[in-house]
C-alpha cells in the first residue's frame, strides 16, 4: 500500500473514530494508472485557472528586465524557464512578458541598425504587445565627444522614426509602421574608458569629466532641433532632449553637493547618477 494511503488512512481513523474504514476495494477500484494521472493533473501547472497563471506570468514579468545588446556577451543569457517548457506557457508568458518587462535596447555611437532590424522583423501581435509596455528604453552608451557621424546617425534614427518616412529597412512597410508607434525613453551610461572633450588633467574627478562629456551630447540634440529650423523638431528628438536633460540636472545637483564638503574635508571622488 503507499506510504502516503496509509498516513491518509491513519489520519481518518483519528478524524472519525466512530466511522467504518473503508476497505482497500473502495480505493484499489481504480487503476494504479489513472490514480496516478489524477495525481499528476492536480500538481501540474497548466491545471491551475487561467486567472491565476496570468497572475503568476504578470508578477514573473513586472520583475524581469530584457536586454537588446550589440556587445558581445560574456556569458549565455538566461531564458525563463516558462518560455521553455512547453508550447502553451511559451505563448501564454510571451504576451504578457513583452507587455510588462523592463525592456531596454543598448546603443553605442548612435547606431540603430540592430534596434531596428529586431523591430521589424518581429511578428505584428508581438509589436501590438509591445505597444502596451511603458517601459522600453533606448540605453546609449558614451565614451567620446559627438562625432559629425554620430550626428548623421542619430539624424536617421530621428527621420525613421517620424510619421513622413515610409522606406523600410530590414522588415515590411508595415512592420516599419508599427515599430514607429512603440515609445522609448531614453537614458545612458559611460563606458569603463571613455574621452572627455577636454585633457584630463583640467577637471577635478571623474564626475566632473562625465557631466562634461555629457553636456556636449546634450548640445547635439539642441543642435538638430535648431536644425529643423520652422518645421519644427521631431518628437523623437524632442523626448530624447528631455530625458538627457534631466539626467544632466542630476549630474549637476551631484557636482553641487560634491563641492560644497565639511568645514577641513576635500573630497575628491568618482559620482554616478540616474544608472551611470
Amino acid at each position: 500500500m503507499p506510504k502516503r494511503l496509509k498516513i491518509k488512512r491513519a489520519f481518518d481513523r483519528i478524524a472519525n473514530p466512530g466511522k467504518k474504514r473503508s476497505s482497500d476495494q473502495d480505493t484499489e477500484a481504480l487503476p494504479s494508472g489513472s490514480h496516478r494521472a489524477h495525481r499528476d493533473d492536480r500538481l501540474s501547472f497548466l491545471s491551475l485557472p487561467p486567472e491565476l497563471r496570468n497572475q503568476i506570468y504578470h508578477e514573473l514579468a513586472t520583475d524581469s528586465s530584457l536586454t537588446l545588446s550589440p556587445f558581445k556577451a560574456k556569458k549565455p543569457a538566461n531564458i525563463n524557464g516558462l518560455l521553455l517548457a512547453c508550447h502553451q506557457t511559451r505563448s501564454e508568458y510571451k504576451k504578457v512578458l513583452l507587455a510588462n518587462a523592463h525592456i531596454s535596447f543598448n546603443c553605442q555611437e548612435y547606431k540603430f541598425a540592430n534596434l531596428v532590424r529586431v523591430l521589424e522583423n518581429l511578428s505584428p501581435s508581438d509589436l501590438d504587445t509591445l505597444k502596451l509596455n511603458p517601459n522600453l528604453w533606448i540605453i546609449f552608451f558614451l565614451s567620446h565627444v559627438p562625432t559629425r557621424d554620430d550626428r548623421k546617425n542619430l539624424r536617421g534614427w530621428i527621420d525613421y522614426r517620424s510619421s513622413d518616412f515610409n522606406v523600410p529597412y530590414y522588415g515590411s512597410a508595415q512592420a516599419q509602421l508599427a515599430a514607429r508607434e512603440l515609445v522609448f525613453e531614453y537614458d545612458l551610461r559611460f563606458l569603463a574608458q571613455f574621452r572627455p572633450p577636454k585633457s584630463t588633467i583640467r577637471y577635478a574627478n571623474g564626475h566632473d569629466m562625465k557631466l562634461d562629456l555629457l553636456r556636449s551630447h546634450l548640445r547635439m540634440y539642441q543642435f538638430l532641433e535648431r536644425e529643423a529650423g520652422e518645421e519644427g523638431p521631431k518628437e523623437e528628438l524632442v523626448r530624447l532632449r528631455r530625458n538627457i536633460e534631466e539626467c544632466v540636472e542630476l549630474f549637476e545637483a551631484l557636482q553641487m553637493e560634491r563641492s560644497t564638503p565639511a568645514r577641513g574635508m576635500s573630497v575628491v571622488t568618482t559620482g554616478s547618477g540616474r544608472g551611470f
